[in-house]
């Protein structure tokens, strides 16, 4: 029997991206919150001085607010007055904020989902990351053309009248080489068998730095999958 989870090494890379999807979420926040009422704030002031003529004493003003007295040329208008952000500015920082949680949430989502999946091929059978159980007479084809590079086998199969086929990423699911290498032994299908090493049989505790050796001596260890 081989048995395939989700990889703690995804997981985590997972995670750091639902985390610098929330961070840039909480950077729109304070830009929509905070800096943008502060920059209005701050630019209305020097345009009044500018209007009075009085531009000479916005030095000491902002010394006096505790506010940054230099603005960027691009914040300035041809007569020297200070573009505000406006409401659509700030609107833009709501959206951003809005799409960068639902990234967040997208990634987190398939975070859960991968933690409840698992990939098996025994005797029964293989059970699929959707949790259907395949009799091996019912597989037509593996496709191992994605699987040097990204290290993704996609395996047809019948289902009634119905061709369907489902991913084994051992990218995704540690343990993938090893239940793609058990179907390829029970079918005889996707050509050369993928080799699976002691680290990621079920019989054989792991080896410490022990690379996983896949089809044509593909390590995934160095797999530039992001």
């Amino acid at each position: 029997m081989a048995e395939a989870r989700m990889s703690p090494m995804w997981a985590r890379r997972m995670g750091l991206v639902a985390l610098a999807f929330t961070g840039f979420a909480g950077w729109c926040l304070y830009d929509a919150v905070v800096a943008y009422p502060r920059f209005n704030e701050r630019a209305s002031a020097y345009n009044r001085l500018l209007a009075q003529e009085q531009a000479d004493a916005w030095g000491d003003l902002a010394r006096s607010k505790g506010w940054k007295a230099a603005f960027e040329e691009d914040d300035r208008l041809p007569d020297g007055r200070v573009i505000l952000k406006s409401r659509w500015d700030i609107g833009a920082q709501y959206v951003m904020l809005a799409i960068c949680l639902a990234l967040a949430d997208l990634v987190v989502l398939r975070l859960i989902l991968a933690s409840r999946r698992t990939l098996r091929a025994d005797d029964d059978g293989f059970r699929t990351i959707e949790g259907l159980m395949v009799p091996y007479a019912a597989i037509t084809e593996i496709d191992l053309s994605r699987w040097q590079r990204k290290s993704i086998a996609t395996v047809t199969f019948r289902k009634g009248c119905r061709a369907l086929s489902t991913r084994i990423d051992d990218w995704v699911y540690r343990g993938g080489d090893a239940v793609l290498a058990e179907i390829q032994r029970r079918t005889g299908l996707g050509g050369r068998p993928v080799t699976v090493t002691p680290t990621e049989s079920a019989a054989t505790p792991p080896a410490e730095s022990a690379p996983r050796v896949t089809e044509e001596g593909h390590d995934t260890a160095n797999d530039g999958r992001p």
